[in-house]
């Protein structure tokens, strides 16, 4: 009986759900346009965003993570639908306190599987690089993790002693990607 129940509640709301996105399609100027013409203007809006992620055990604080990405996505269901996969793709995305340095095979799942385009490093974790090349320790390689495989541009903060030479023929050799785009950004 029970199970019955929720299944009516569960089918109740996805016919509200689609009624919703029904009206909104009618009465929202955005949503009646093509959805390669929305798809579009979404990467547009996305493009270069920063994503700060963190993880349930280390949450980011608000001062971290901008809010211009995430609002976008809760405007609408519709709109939440339409870009949410755009996100990662179009979004420059940098890790809450986790050294990409550290990250290993069993953290793939976290870079959502292959979909990261663009990935910032702070100045932080090069310097901490640069400490373990002094050192003489060597960083594992991420270059077979299918999380990276989508990787086209790395964004590194200033502040280290590297030129960009020195920095593309590091990280291309690091992530395995030899066509890798290296920029280097101010730090927020």
């Amino acid at each position: 009986m029970e199970c019955t129940q929720a299944a009516t509640a569960v089918s109740n709301k996805m016919r509200e759900t689609d009624r919703i996105m029904r009206e909104n399609q009618v009465n929202s100027p955005l949503l009646r346009l093509p959805a390669e013409l929305r798809e579009e203007i979404f990467k547009y809006a996305l493009t270069d965003g920063k994503l700060v992620i963190g993880t349930q055990s280390m949450p980011v604080p608000k001062s971290h993570s901008p809010h211009g990405v995430r609002a976008l996505l809760y405007t609408c269901r519709q709109i939440l639908q339409d870009a949410a996969p755009l996100v990662f793709p179009c979004c420059v995305i940098q890790r809450y306190r986790m050294n990409v340095f550290d990250l290993t095979a069993r953290h793939e799942n976290m870079f959502i599987r292959g979909r990261i385009e663009n990935f910032r490093i702070p100045r932080g974790h090069l310097i901490r690089l640069e400490y373990m090349r002094r050192m003489k320790v060597e960083a594992g390689r991420v270059s077979n993790n299918m999380g990276w495989m989508s990787l086209k541009r790395l964004f590194l903060e200033r502040g280290t002693k590297w030129t960009i030479e020195e920095a593309e023929v590091k990280f291309r050799w690091y992530f395995g990607r030899e066509n890798l785009e290296i920029l280097w950004v101010d730090e927020d």
